[in-house]
């Protein structure tokens, strides 16, 4: 693996936000999803291509999986067309498969499904950085209750 420049791995880490995403759209297990998850950060999410695991048990100490658990995920990740995995001389190189297109899995939902979801969520979300004219108000003019929290004084021991 040769060190990326600073413009791919930037490119990496935006890949890597996105596939995250996609790793939620996709229905994978939960076990799947732990592994792929490990793997993404430790590739992209580093602004690498792929990374270098140099031993099972290394791998199951960052995804506090058994080693059975991860053989069978790590099978059925390869089978979707998630993750590709070569032998290296120093161990196992992790890639992932940045289609999504290309993976051979189920999608829970189509990304026009999510885009719609992700717009009204914004809708009644809006960007908070703006100060309220009224801070009994919040954005849109909705009123906001102030809750101060008075604790009981504590129980004297005799």
């Amino acid at each position: 693996m040769n060190c990326p420049s600073q413009d791919s791995a930037r490119g990496y880490q935006r890949l890597c936000a996105s596939l995250r995403a996609e790793f939620l759209r996709f229905d994978l297990g939960k076990r799947q999803h732990i592994l792929a998850e490990t793997l993404l950060e430790l590739s992209f999410g580093w602004g690498n291509p792929s990374v270098l695991i140099p031993t099972w048990e290394v791998l199951a100490e960052l995804t506090g999986l058994t080693a059975p658990n991860i053989h069978t995920s790590l099978t059925d990740l390869r089978e979707m067309r998630i993750v590709r995995v070569k032998k290296a001389d120093r161990g196992l190189e992790f890639s992932l498969q940045p289609n999504s297109d290309n993976w051979q899995c189920r999608p829970r939902q189509s990304r026009a499904q999510i885009e719609q979801a992700l717009e009204l969520v914004r809708r009644f979300n809006p960007p908070t950085n703006q100060p309220t004219a009224n801070p009994s108000q919040d954005g849109n003019g909705d009123s906001v209750l102030s809750v101060d929290f008075v604790f009981p004084p504590q129980a004297k021991c005799s």
